[in-house]
């Protein structure tokens, strides 16, 4: 997805990937556009691009569209990403939507020039397969990945043919029919936590295999990855949630305390539904080295260039209020203020507000770059696809390697805390079977506790996705045991942590040091 820039509609400007999976710049492509309002020239230049194209089209902050390989922008494709309906799905679902669906007209188009009007139900099973498992394609996603692909096909060409603008939409596989219970369950990716801190510590922290930390290895941003993946593990909050917390709601705990907790706004969670959500003081801790090392540190630099005073898009916020939910007054370059609650704040805007801290001016948003500038949300895929080609260097054999990625910590974190409530319902709460019924019956079972700690719908949600999963891991305790039935409980739920990281890790125990 490209933010708008002054010549935006030349080639060079922008990034395509075709069919064969290719890389590169080409003309016959869909691009994706997004309007910012913060940078200067670019939008004079779009908006009288857009009078030549369409007459008539409003320019909206933060409202994307798509320009057709033609160079045209379709009238009604804009306003169904500007409609409320767009507007309700969560910002980190609009992203993932709008890249699948521009994934798709891309396959229409390159295949023999149509138009994505005029897709049909072969052009679908075709990408279907491209996509999951064709010999043509460089790489084949996930089932996770290609429910996403299919639930934005699904959006678009559902409210396409209502509008008359498609013969697509009633023949297209309903979403029940794709769901997670569609897909073997087994295949949702997880490790258990002490691999994947190795990996962390390796990947991220630059230790030698055997967990001997190497100073001089140390690399760039080092403790602001393992911040943002202790985070990730410790809370299963999904990546876009962990990425928008700012400086003034950046995780605490009060002194000589293990646990702490805050209160995720609904604007920020993908189910629109505000959660809480629990972290280690580990965690804070790690946090807090981060903020006193090396963000201070960009700060420091950004200041000095000028990065905070120059640059054209910033607002400058002073805050009142709850402490936990403030009320921030943004001032913009053109002396126009305005007032949001921070709950209210989007990604996108808290990446673009500067607020006093200690005397100096520095970025809302917790995430920085080395240069003193936010993190964008996108830039955590290169960290990790920095941080696994690290890690697959380090090991000693390919086959105890281990393929990380954000939302395989959220997975992890998923199964770890089914496995503890599953045991705690069992042994200290010494429930019957009839007992745990009754207590199910009022406060939930272990899978509507994990429920309200991911943000999932509903705990049939949950159980879709992780079921299989948990069952795959009891067959595997069972069978690598004949005596399993004659096992100490506590040596039954060692067993299962065990055959996780075997069944995720290449069965390596430096893996798990």
């Amino acid at each position: 997805m490209h933010h708008l820039q002054p010549r935006w509609w030349e080639p060079e400007n922008v990034r395509c990937i075709r069919p064969d999976g290719a890389r590169g710049m080409s003309r016959a492509a869909w691009r994706t556009v997004v309007v910012d309002n913060s940078r200067q020239g670019g939008n004079d230049a779009l908006r009288r691009r857009l009078i030549e194209l369409e007459q008539g089209w409003p320019l909206k902050d933060e409202s994307a569209f798509l320009i057709s390989p033609a160079g045209r922008v379709d009238p009604w494709l804009s306003q169904t990403f500007t409609s409320r309906a767009w507007k309700r799905l969560a910002p980190a679902t609009r992203r993932s939507y709008i890249d699948s669906i521009r994934r798709f007209f891309d396959f229409v188009w390159l295949l023999d020039n149509r138009d994505w009007r005029q897709a049909t139900e072969d052009d679908y099973d075709e990408y279907e397969e491209f996509r999951t498992d064709s010999e043509n394609s460089a790489v084949i996603v996930q089932p996770a990945t290609w429910m996403k692909d299919h639930s934005a096909i699904t959006w678009i060409y559902t409210r396409a043919h209502r509008a008359g603008k498609s013969e697509l939409g009633p023949s297209l596989p309903g979403i029940a029919a794709t769901g997670p219970n569609y897909y073997d369950g087994t295949r949702v990716r997880h490790t258990d936590p002490s691999t994947a801190r190795h990996w962390r510590d390796v990947a991220f922290l630059g230790y030698a295999w055997n967990g001997v930390p190497q100073p001089e290895r140390e690399p760039a941003q080092s403790l602001r990855n393992a911040a943002f993946f202790d985070l990730l593990l410790d809370t299963g909050l999904r990546a876009g949630e962990a990425h928008s917390l700012t400086v003034l709601n950046r995780p605490r705990v009060e002194a000589k305390a293990r646990i702490g907790s805050d209160r995720l706004p609904g604007s920020l969670s993908k189910s629109k539904e505000p959660r809480f959500y629990y972290y280690k003081a580990s965690t804070v801790s790690r946090i807090d080295s981060y903020i006193d090392g090396p963000r201070n540190t960009a700060i420091g630099i950004a200041a000095r260039k000028g990065l905070y005073s120059i640059s054209p898009g910033w607002e400058r916020a002073t805050t009142s209020g709850a402490s936990e939910n403030p009320t921030l007054t943004l001032t913009s370059p053109q002396g126009q203020t305005r007032t949001r609650r921070l709950s209210q704040l989007s990604i996108l805007e808290r990446s673009r507000i500067l607020i006093l801290l200690d005397n100096t001016w520095q970025p809302l948003a917790l995430w920085l770059t080395k240069a003193g500038l936010p993190l964008q949300l996108n830039s955590w895929q290169s960290v990790y696809r920095d941080g696994n080609t690290a890690y697959s260097r380090s090991a000693p054999h390919p086959e105890t390697s281990l393929y990380l990625h954000m939302h395989m910590l959220r997975h992890t974190f998923a199964m770890v805390k089914l496995l503890a409530y599953e045991r705690l319902f069992d042994t200290r709460f010494g429930l019957s079977t009839s007992q745990r019924r009754d207590y199910a019956e009022i406060f939930g079972d272990p899978y509507a506790y994990v429920q309200n700690l991911l943000g999932h719908s509903s705990s049939e949600t949950t159980k879709a996705f992780y079921l299989s999963a948990l069952m795959d891991i009891r067959h595997r305790g069972v069978l690598e045991h004949d005596d399993y039935v004659e096992l100490d409980p506590s040596i039954e739920h060692a067993s299962l942590s065990l055959a996780t990281a075997r069944h995720t890790s290449g069965d390596d125990p430096r893996a798990r040091q």
